[in-house]
Formats: C-alpha cells, structure tokens, sequence
C-alpha cells in the first residue's frame, strides 16, 4: 500500500532575529556552509504493502514484491472509542482466541474489548469490558453506573507480564484469550501470552465478567502494530479463523452489510489495513525511483533517503543500496557482508573506493537494518546504519536514482530486500512580506441623516475573517478591542492575507464558553443528540490557501479535553490535580499534514478552558523549522516568557498564518501583530 507522494511547502532560510533580547548574526549563503532551512520540497513515503508496486511511483527494472505474511495493520490509533469490531462472530459459550501481536513503535497501549451487542456502536457505550495491554502491566476496564466503560472500574493484574514483554519492534508475541463460561453470562477471562511458535505463560484472570457478544480491537497513545492469524476455537475445534488475506473492513459511511470488520468512526486505511505485508526483492533487478535529485544552492542538505534493508543472502564483493545517475550506473552508495561484518561502500564514476567497516552484530538472514543516505551541498554524502555515520566523500548524486545491487566480478549472486522507504528531497524559500499588527481598535464614521455613528473596523484588504468571525458593536464607554469568533467551524479563521516564513507571532485569547456542544446524529436511535465536543483554538501554519483544511497543515492549538469517563451525577471538579473524574481539561493538539490528522497530544501547563474571566498572552516564534510556543496569563510577569511551552521541529512554516478556532470553540482575539524576521527581509543581504 502506498502511503502517499506530495509536495509539501518549502521553507524559508535561517534569520537573524531578535526575540527576548537574542540576536543572531546572519551568514553569507552560497557557500559550502550553506546556512539554511532544510525543509522537504518533495517527499515519497512506501511500505510496499500491495498488490504490486506503484508504477505512479516507481519503475521496476526486474524487482518484484515479495510477499511477508499477512495481517491487520494499525498505526497511529489515538481515538478513544473506535474500535475495530469483529462482526463474523458472536460469543455465547466457552472458547478460546488464538492471535499473534507485533507491537511496532512501542508506543501507547492495545486492547481488546467483549460483549459488543452490535457492530456499529463506539466501545465505550457498547462493550462490557476492556482488556488494556500496557508495556509492563495489564488492566480491565468495565462499565460503570452511567453504562460507559468507566477507568474508576480498571482492575490491574498481578503478573506484570503481557504480550508486550514478547513483543518489541520486529519480535512477535502470541496471544491465547480464554473465555470460560459459568453461567447465562457469567465468564471467567484468562489470558496467556509468549513468544511466537513457543510456550504460553499465563499474564491474568479475571472472573464474573459479561463477555457474552462481539469482541473488537482497539489502542491509545498513537499505538501502532499488528494482529495476524487470528483464530477461534470451540471445545478444541476451530469455529473461525481468519489470517487477513481475503479480509472485508468497512470503515466509517461504508455499508457493514458482508463486511468481517466494522470500524466505528475516525480511522481510514491510513489507520487500519488488512492484507500483505510486503517488501521489495533485489535479488534480479533493480527499483527506479519516479522523483529525481536535483542540487539547490542554498540548503546544507539537499536530500535525504531511508529504507529498511532486510539482510538476505549477502554475498562476497555484493553491495546493496542506492544507484545515483541511474541511466549510467556508474555512481553507488551502499553496504555489504565482509565476513561477519558489514562494510559501506561508493562507487564514483565507475571507481570503487575502500569499504569501511560499519556493523558487527548479528547479520543472520532476515536481520532487519535501517539505513538513511544524505546528500549535502557539496555533493558529499553519509551513510548512517545502527547509529554509527560515516561521510562517504563526494558523490554525483543529481538525476535519476534506484534501489539496487552492485556486483564485483562477471559472477555475482545477492538477495536482499527493501521496505518502508522514504524520499525527501530539500529546496528553501523566504518571505519579503513586511510584518503587520493589529489592536483592532480602529473605527470609522457612518453618517444616517443627522446622526453620525462609530464602528469597529477592520482593512479587509489585509486581513482574512472567516465564517463566524465578527467584529464587537461600538461602544464609547466601554472598549472592545478585540475580535469574536462565535462556535467556530471549519473555515473560521483570522490571517495576513500574505505569506510568511520566519516569523514571532503575539496575539491574546480569552474563551468565552468554556464547554461546547455539538449536535451529533445518533445512527442507533435515529435521532440528533447534544455530545461534548473537542473544541480547538490555535495556530495553522504553512498553509498552502487560506482555506486549506486545519489537519492539512501543520499548526498546534489548545484542545478542549473532555472526559469520556465522566459521570453526570458526580461533582465537577476543576482542579489540575489528576482525577479520573474530572470532566475536561487543555491539551496540546498538534497537526501532522503528512498524515492529514492531529497525531500527537500532549498536557498543556494553562487550563484556558477553565476560566472565561482568564486572558492569556500567547508568543509563537517560527525559526529556522522550527515552532516555539511560549505563553502566560496577562497578570503574570514576562518571565514567564522565558521558556517556551511546546517545541515543534522539522515543520513547515512559509505560507499563509491562520488563527484558528474549531468544533464551536468560542473566544476572543485581542493585540495581535505577526513580525517577519527573515534574514532577506526587505534586502537585508
């Protein structure tokens, strides 16, 4: 499966800039130096997961797929609530659940939920129970008196062991699920767990549970991995097997009508894929890249390749690797066996230079080694494997680039293969845009007759106000110097009508509702129903339009957590001290555009969802690729200041700086100004 090929906006060059009192010096550019931005201009992201390799992507001059085994695939889980929910088997008696688990990232937690009366329903309003696998413990989470699964409920285990113990990057645990039934439904839940085709040990149990319904698979924390060979077996018969490489998902609005696997809502294919699991054979042929390298002047690096390189049978005087000038094939880049060591090679202009020793570990077949290339404005490049680079001199990179094997000799035989590989290709661009501010205490006069009124005003030639986006009714006695923006939506939004690039952001928020509320359809009942809603206010940046969708951009933004676990009848308490039952709180949300959503949350030191009186100065400094937030409350001092809050790195800051609220978020904007601190800012070189 291909993840995906895009253009991404390009980034301006290092700054001098002066914020908080630090100056930076600017340097020349044109120089082997380069200070610049490396930002990516072109990206190529494959996983090879398929029925063949992409020919948008690439073109095969003799490689092929080669098939690795099959299975659900889950990256990046991060709702609470969806679920994946097998819809081909009801539980009403005893039975046991054979799967194996591949924890890949080593991240977050899985679980797997019982007593699904139907396949539709997020888990926390449909399941029983949830069994929780955390790196070192497991947990079960059952409903409580609201009828959600409720975390007050979560029982841990003594054994500390879970499929995760067996289970780290590219070791694969096996997971036994043992349902006893005791009564109409009334089980007892015993899981095991172990390495994969060996013995399983027993991890917990648990006993008067409601398992009786559909089970379903679920994960947290940005979880990512993979179920194969899941089976069901009946007083020791197998009753359902599935090894996911004919399997029926339907994902949010398709129709569940025949489908093995409903999922609830959120995730897509990006999220959640069935099928093979492939890499790429070199072992006859070799896999041109559709994208070309090409040399700019101003960046330090230029490009940037990495690739898995699964060690197959690694022959004497055999390299894989990278072909640079493909059409000649007389540059190369790559790595082979020497004895029990691997060694990095390059080959220029048909000349092979001495290998240097790289890596000593274990180089049995199917050791799986990851490797990135780079390419810098001096046309050197490195080669980085196991931690350990080495700068492989200069080598004539530009032009048409593959994947392939390079072969001393008239007789040479290596098979090797290549997964999750990436392309970045780097360029660099700079605003002149001179910088703006706004206090929006500007009025103008209308005239009706006799009477002359004021208004609020705003240049609507310089800026952009989205939907929702109003300015105050005019007041003489009391001061609204500030816009409003009203249950904001998708396209509500406030921004220069120019783009930037290096930049220090100032502008303050007050929230004027702290909780929202949507109106969601409830396919259940068939009726619209009020929910809570994860309202949004923050900064989308390196936008490509204006209207650019605020999970295609990058951009962070103060997230209305609410408790999903959160019991009416209980008291709301506000503090920030941690409570299972307080009803929200503010996160950091931020947007990865790679993969269209937000993918990573985070605590936020200011609860400014908590307080409509608070007013809170927000300052967000762009530099170099990277975004610094800082922020305080308006009575506290500049100190504050001094330390910024969030840190994002590597991210695309030129194009078009939106404030942003979303999902209803309702809050005022006051003193705002946006300065450019571009080192070619008005000439400045």
């Amino acid at each position: 499966m291909k993840k995906y090929i895009r253009k991404i906006g390009i980034i301006c060059l290092a700054f001098a800039m002066c914020v908080l009192t630090l100056t930076l010096p600017i340097n020349n550019l044109n120089t082997d130096e380069a200070y610049a931005s490396t930002v990516s201009e072109a990206y190529v992201e494959e996983d090879f997961d398929s029925s063949a390799i992409s020919q948008a992507s690439w073109i095969s001059h003799g490689a092929k797929l080669h098939n690795k085994y099959y299975a659900m695939r889950f990256t990046d889980l991060y709702q609470w609530s969806t679920h994946i929910v097998l819809q081909d088997y009801f539980i009403d008696s005893s039975v046991d659940i054979y799967f194996s688990l591949r924890n890949v990232e080593n991240r977050g937690w899985f679980g797997v939920t019982f007593g699904n009366d139907t396949a539709t329903v997020s888990f926390d309003a449909n399941a029983e129970h949830l069994l929780v696998f955390y790196p070192t413990e497991s947990a079960l989470m059952s409903k409580g008196a609201s009828g959600l699964l409720h975390s007050s409920t979560l029982k841990g285990t003594e054994n500390e062991l879970t499929p995760f113990t067996f289970s780290k990057g590219n070791d694969v645990a096996q997971v036994k699920l043992s349902l006893i039934k005791v009564g109409d439904n009334d089980y007892t839940l015993t899981y095991y767990c172990g390495e994969y085709g060996g013995e399983l040990f027993e991890g917990g149990r648990y006993e008067n549970l409601e398992l009786k319904g559909m089970i379903s698979f679920c994960g947290m924390e940005n979880f990512c991995g993979e179920v194969s060979d899941l089976r069901i077996e009946k007083e020791g018969t197998t009753v359902y097997e599935n090894d996911f490489s004919d399997t029926s998902v339907a994902y949010p609005n398709d129709s569940v009508a025949g489908k093995s696997f409903v999922i609830t809502s959120t995730y897509n294919s990006s999220n959640v894929y069935c099928g093979a699991i492939n890499d790429v054979e070199l072992t006859d042929g070799d896999l041109e890249c559709k994208e070309r390298i090409s040399h700019n002047n101003i960046t330090a690096k230029q490009f940037l390749i990495n690739y898995d390189l699964v060690v197959g049978e690694l022959q004497k005087n055999s390299y894989v690797g990278v072909y640079f000038d493909y059409n000649g094939k007389r540059n190369f880049v790559g790595v082979g066996k020497t004895g029990n060591q691997l060694s990095a090679v390059s080959i220029v202009n048909g000349n092979f230079n001495q290998a240097q020793n790289l890596y000593s570990s274990d180089l049995s077949t199917n050791k799986i080694l990851s490797i990135s290339l780079c390419g810098y404005y001096d046309q050197g490049v490195s080669l980085t494997i196991g931690g350990k680079t080495l700068e492989l001199g200069k080598v004539p990179y530009e032009g048409v680039f593959a994947l392939g094997v390079y072969g001393q000799g008239t007789t040479f035989k290596t098979t090797a293969y290549v997964d999750n590989f990436e392309f970045i290709r780097y360029d660099y661009k700079y605003s002149d845009t001179k910088s703006i501010s706004n206090d929006f205490s500007g009025t103008k006069e209308i005239e009706d007759g006799e009477f002359v009124f004021k208004e609020y005003y705003i240049n609507r030639t310089k800026y952009y106000l989205g939907m929702n986006v109003t300015i105050p009714k005019y007041s003489g006695s009391t001061p609204r110097e500030y816009i409003i923006f009203a249950n904001s939506q998708e396209t509500s939004y406030f921004a220069p009508k120019q783009v930037y690039g290096d930049y220090i952001l100032r502008f303050d928020v007050q929230v004027t509702d702290e909780y929202t509320y949507e109106n969601r359809y409830d396919q259940d009942t068939g009726k619209v129903k009020q929910e809570k809603s994860s309202a949004l206010i923050g900064v989308s940046f390196g936008k490509e339009f204006i209207g650019e969708n605020v999970k295609e951009a990058d951009g962070i933004f103060f997230y209305n957590w609410y408790n999903p676990l959160y019991d009416d009848e209980k008291d709301v308490s506000y503090s920030r001290e941690p409570e299972s039952n307080r009803y929200h709180d503010t996160w950091f949300a931020v947007a990865n555009p790679q993969i269209g959503k937000f993918d990573h949350f985070d605590t936020c030191p200011y609860d400014i969802w908590s307080d409509k009186t608070a007013t809170y100065n927000v300052m967000m400094v762009a530099q170099n690729n990277t975004v610094k937030l800082y922020m305080k409350k308006s009575t506290e001092s500049s100190e504050k200041f001094m330390t910024p809050v969030y840190v994002m790195q590597n991210v695309n800051t030129y194009g078009y700086v939106a404030i942003m609220g979303q999902n209803g978020a309702s809050f005022k904007l006051s003193n705002y100004s946006l300065t450019n601190i571009s080192p070619l800012m008005g000439g400045a070189l």
